[in-house]
């Protein structure tokens, strides 16, 4: 098969190209159970299986909304090979968000965990869906069962469960539906921070799969001599973003994966510690907190590991520092993001702190205020052409169009990402546009003011927030979540200060307001929508 054919297929399809030369191989494993390559596809037949008893036609759109549970890959596969179109539903979505979703996509059958089964279960009946509801129970060990229980409130009081899929009859042909690589794939939602709605991204199997071959040829292997057919533990969550799904694509072909369920510390620290990982790929929030449960077991668990990347969405402050810290001589320690839209295009750097490579695509930066490309060290919005780019916003032409600007006669995406780019064509990011004020006539960017604040001693983290005061004079209010209240005030002048001196005055906030804690978006990134709206 050549290059062209390998990329021009569909998800399943490669899948099945890389699982028919190992078939016996291990290349999945979750909390004790352990599955090869023709166990996987026994399980993906028999979703696909269903999928066709049930109607379900090439082209016609149904819904996962799980955790990082067997059920998900055998799901994301099974929709593929009935050449269907898979839309990823966060766990975090709210029931009014899943109910115009559904609406709009005309999704009939929706693959959903039991633990937020109870709640969507009238809405799901109003709107027809079938609910194909999955345990993270499902294959797992029973010595298992008690962390599953302690954390979550288990509903499995459904009428068809994923363990009601029966296998398909003897002599069920296992064959699948043959898609072009062009065709629609998957379908994600953004998170919805900047606008306040999520939309939904539309990306093909071909974008997908020119990506992994790139990345994990070029990145993993050549530049990091990464070991291939190594082991992978993931708890990303799939279901958030393109590049979770591609790096579960990626690291299914190519290595066995470990995947496990959300907010289980002390369960992920066993794992790392009792198996020999080789990649570990994590977020921000998961790894802080599995840090703060136990730091010391951290370093015993990551003593293993060759390759560490920790997803991004919101600058770390000192945790880059505190995970490097943690890991063994000759781990190779990444942090990256990307935007949905942008789909495998993605900003990733290395051990040391300097700014992002964007490995994907062309990138630029264009003034805000007109069309003019900036040279390096100065600010603008950074502007990407890529082949890996999304096909488009779901049904809609005109956003979809919005979002691509012409520079030079190439058409380039408008990311709403605020940075500069050094001499070596690295990228060092400030802020999102929406966010962008002027005030005392300088351009104010509020995440680089928090970025600052976090360096400051005793600060936990923060949010800096615009207002308006009634003559319509913008300034800024900075809500602090501090150690040690009793040294609010001190905390408050250094802050100050630091800013002045770092930034400029008119970065510094007109108030300084102490809170218990900092509230955060579904999705765990801080909520300046909510404090941008609170009275002070």
């Amino acid at each position: 098969m050549t290059k062209e054919e390998r990329i021009n297929c569909s998800l399943f399809e490669s899948l099945l190209l890389h699982f028919n030369r190992h078939p016996e191989r291990q290349s999945l494993s979750y909390l004790g159970c352990n599955f090869s390559q023709n166990q996987i596809l026994d399980e993906i037949y028999r979703v696909k299986s269903y999928l066709e008893n049930n109607g379900i036609k090439k082209g016609d759109i149904v819904s996962v909304m799980l955790p990082n549970i067997p059920a998900f890959v055998f799901s994301f596969y099974g929709i593929s090979a009935n050449g269907a179109v898979v839309s990823l539903v966060p766990t975090y979505t709210s029931v009014l968000q899943l109910k115009n979703r559904l609406t709009k996509t005309k999704s009939k059958i929706i693959f959903i965990w039991d633990v937020l089964y109870r709640d969507f279960k009238d809405m799901l009946d109003e709107l027809n869906v079938t609910a194909i509801v999955c345990s993270m129970k499902d294959y797992a060990a029973e010595k298992y069962y008690p962390y599953i229980e302690k954390k979550f409130n288990v509903n499995m009081d459904a009428t068809l469960k994923y363990s009601d899929l029966t296998q398909p009859k003897k002599g069920y042909k296992k064959e699948h539906i043959k898609l072009k690589g062009t065709e629609p794939a998957v379908h994600i939602s953004t998170s919805g921070t900047t606008s306040g709605e999520p939309k939904l991204v539309t990306v093909s199997a071909r974008k997908i799969h020119t990506c992994l071959f790139r990345h994990y040829d070029n990145v993993l292997i050549k530049r990091f001599k990464m070991p291939g057919h190594g082991v992978a533990l993931v708890d990303l969550q799939f279901a958030c973003g393109f590049v979770f799904a591609f790096g579960m694509h990626m690291l299914l072909c190519h290595e066995k994966l470990i995947i496990l369920p959300p907010e289980l510390p002390g369960l992920k620290l066993a794992m790392l510690t009792e198996n020999d990982i080789d990649f570990y790929f994590t977020h921000q929030n998961i790894i802080s907190k599995t840090i703060e449960f136990n730091k010391d077991a951290c370093a015993q668990a990551f003593s293993h590991l060759k390759f560490l990347n920790l997803n991004l969405i919101s600058p770390p402050g000192t945790l880059r520092n505190d995970v490097r810290a943690l890991l063994p001589d000759g781990c190779v320690y990444a942090d990256s993001y990307g935007l949905t839209e942008l789909c495998c295009v993605i900003y990733q750097r290395y051990n040391d702190d300097t700014g992002y490579t964007i490995f994907g695509g062309k990138h630029l930066i264009k003034d805000m205020n007109s069309d003019a490309v900036l040279p390096p060290t100065e600010k603008g919005e950074l502007l990407i052409n890529s082949r890996y780019i999304m096909d488009g916003y779901y049904n809609d032409k005109e956003i979809t169009r919005n979002c691509y600007k012409a520079i030079n006669g190439e058409k380039y995406l408008l990311t709403g990402d605020i940075g500069y780019l050094d001499e070596m064509d690295r990228f060092y990011y400030v802020d999102r546009l929406k966010r962008m004020d002027k005030i005392g006539g300088y351009s104010v960017f509020p995440a680089e003011i928090e970025a600052v604040i976090k360096t400051v001693p005793n600060i936990v983290n923060c949010v800096v927030a615009r207002k308006t005061d009634a003559n319509g004079k913008h300034y800024l209010t900075a809500y602090l979540q501090v150690s040690d209240k009793t040294k609010f005030d001190e905390t408050a002048a250094e802050t100050k200060n630091t800013i002045s001196m770092k930034l400029n005055k008119f970065h510094v906030p007109l108030k300084f307001l102490v809170m218990d804690g900092i509230r955060r978006t579904p999705m765990g990134k801080n909520d300046y929508r909510y404090y941008e709206g609170l009275g002070d």
